[in-house]
């Protein structure tokens, strides 16, 4: 069964983020991606120093995010489907009117 996500949970959990993101530092970065043993199953993960050392001398940029690097953005609107629709609706109103138009008058007639 899917999870109902609302749009109030989701501004609630963005700014649960953005405020955990001034207490607690947070880094993201790019590396060098490696091939694997077994390519379809990735490896497990092991908590030594040793990993976490080898998983830092593969990366290539580093950046700590700020809270003033966060900024809350609204949900897009394909406005040219929007449009497309509207035209489509208002060809149809205008149809239906000239049917309108054309059965009173014919109805007038007889």
């Amino acid at each position: 069964m899917p999870a109902i996500i609302s749009n109030k949970n989701r501004i609630v959990a963005a700014d649960y983020f953005a405020d955990q993101i001034s207490k607690i530092p947070t880094y993201v970065y790019i590396a060098d991606s490696g091939v694997w043993d077994n390519e379809p199953t990735p490896p497990s993960i092991k908590d030594s120093t040793k990993d976490r050392i080898m998983s830092f001398s593969d990366v290539i940029a580093i950046k700590r995010i700020q809270a003033d690097d966060i900024i809350s953005v609204t949900r897009r609107i394909n406005w040219k489907v929007v449009k497309f629709m509207m035209s489509m609706l208002m060809i149809w109103i205008c149809s239906m009117n000239s049917i309108q138009k054309h059965k009173h008058s014919m109805t007038s007639m007889f």
